[in-house]
């Protein structure tokens, strides 16, 4: 017979051990996180990402312009039960502005949909990078009051 303590050592410490790894790396999976610097002013690049993220298939939920955030979801599909965003927007200087996004998955653990945080990052940035160079071509930054189509105005 095992004694107490022998048990512990030799069976249940391993044990915690082993669901703690599995546990962090399984977490790294259902949580991902980038950032992308935009050549544009941060006005500008929260109108445009608050712009183009219905047309990437995201719901709003909450968005403040003044502290940059918008957070939003995405619906369920065949392999996962959707995903929340939170996006914010910071100004690096008066002509830059950053863009982090951070992602999780609805449910927690769901290896068929690990790779959609990466596809909707992609989506995103690349929807908000033609958005920001069309905007610059109608000539938006060099006169911010002109209004643009699907521009943020609230």
């Amino acid at each position: 017979m095992l004694a107490p303590f022998a048990v512990c050592v030799n069976y249940i410490i391993p044990f915690l051990l082993y669901a703690g790894i599995i546990r962090r790396f399984l977490m790294g999976i259902a949580n991902q996180q980038t950032q992308q610097p935009f050549p544009f002013p941060y006005d500008g690049v929260f109108r445009a990402l608050y712009a183009v993220l219905p047309e990437c298939g995201f719901t709003i939920r909450h968005h403040d312009i003044n502290i940059g955030r918008i957070s939003v979801s995405t619906g369920m599909s065949a392999l996962s039960w959707g995903e929340n965003l939170t996006l914010v927007v910071q100004p690096i200087d008066e002509q830059n502005a950053m863009v982090s996004i951070d992602s999780s998955l609805k449910v927690g653990i769901n290896l068929a949909a690990s790779h959609r945080h990466h596809h909707n990052f992609d989506n995103i940035l690349i929807s908000l990078g033609r958005c920001l160079q069309h905007w610059q071509s109608l000539g938006y930054f060099e006169n911010p009051s002109k209004a643009v189509p699907g521009m943020y105005n609230k």
